[in-house]
């Protein structure tokens, strides 16, 4: 995928299961399980920590239960944190995006754009406010 995309668009998604995206974010450097997999996938819980940056990552599933349906994560880091991380689980698996809520699947270079013009718009409503 060379640019943003609706996910509701897409025609085939790769497929992996739980226990192997599991495996890969737990070897990822600073990664530590919180909870395992019991009862189910659902609880699941993995954090990445560098001193007091961290990304918390859940599990979903498809109607399987056993293929991997994406991972909400929590975050206080820097965006090169979750760009390493991502790169990261790529090199690893196919098919592997950051989602969003509102169903776009990011580029790294989308990403980076929007975290840019969230900013600015933040900074901007800053600025106005402190007149």
């Amino acid at each position: 995928m060379d640019k943003p995309t609706d996910s509701q668009f897409v025609d085939e998604i790769s497929e992996h299961s739980a226990k192997s995206i599991a495996a890969s974010i737990l070897v990822f450097p600073g990664t530590e399980l919180v909870h395992p997999a019991n009862p189910s996938w659902y609880q699941w819980k993995a954090r990445w920590h560098d001193g007091d940056r961290f990304i918390d990552l859940g599990m979903s599933l498809f109607d399987d239960e056993e293929t991997w349906g994406g991972s909400e994560i929590e975050t206080d880091c820097l965006a090169g944190d979750i760009i390493g991380f991502w790169a990261f689980l790529q090199t690893r698996h196919d098919g592997v995006w950051l989602h969003a809520p509102d169903c776009t699947m990011h580029t790294q270079q989308s990403f980076l754009k929007g975290l840019i013009a969230a900013e600015a718009e933040q900074s901007w409503a800053d600025l106005m406010g402190q007149e």
